[in-house]
């Protein structure tokens, strides 16, 4: 029932509705979330996905930068201090499974 809750809520949040809900709950579920699977092959996925989106976004918005200074851009924006601010700001992080020693 908490996942049910958790993806309606994230879905909401980030104004998507994902076909596949599975993929979601395991995109919300932390490696140290003791359920004894690994999404790990999943993060990578998605850690490839949201690299591209991001280098994208600042090719086309930034013309006139150079190689050098986009990537730092892009690091800038997919690090995993950026990506939990982003998280904790948009309220996401409440739905995310982990142990009880993360935060």
């Amino acid at each position: 029932m908490y996942m049910e809750y958790s993806v309606k809520a994230v879905e909401s949040i980030i104004m998507y509705t994902f076909q596949n809900k599975k993929l979601l709950e395991q995109a919300l579920t932390h490696p140290t979330y003791a359920d004894g699977r690994s999404y790990q092959r999943l993060e990578f996925l998605g850690d490839s996905a949201l690299e591209l989106a991001i280098s994208s976004f600042f090719y086309l918005t930034y013309p006139d930068i150079d190689a050098g200074k986009l990537s730092d851009l892009r690091a800038a924006n997919v690090s995993n201090e950026r990506l939990a601010r982003v998280a904790v700001h948009h309220g996401v992080h409440k739905y995310i499974r982990h142990s009880k020693f993360e935060s």
